[in-house]
């Protein structure tokens, strides 16, 4: 079955002569908000980490809370995701 997650599966309308692609920040939300549980990459999943301040984003933080998400007030800096 073809994929998805790059939501070019059904475009209306459909245009062969200009090739579109979502930003990839929009498809990880709208994946996340649709309750997707598979990832395609490792980097991918990395980037959901940091958008939602879980404590594997924030490796060298003094506080998690007990839920796994790391308070604002110690999150560490972390990589931006790469703008496109």
């Amino acid at each position: 079955m073809r994929s998805f997650s790059d939501l070019t599966f059904y475009a209306i309308p459909d245009s062969p002569t200009v090739p579109w692609s979502t930003p990839a920040h929009t498809g990880t939300q709208l994946s996340l908000f649709a309750g997707q549980l598979y990832f395609d990459s490792r980097e991918e999943y990395e980037k959901l980490c940091a958008l939602l301040a879980l404590s594997m984003a924030h490796p060298r933080t003094e506080h998690i809370d007990i839920d796994g998400f790391v308070p604002p007030a110690y999150r560490t800096e972390t990589s931006p995701p790469p703008s496109e």
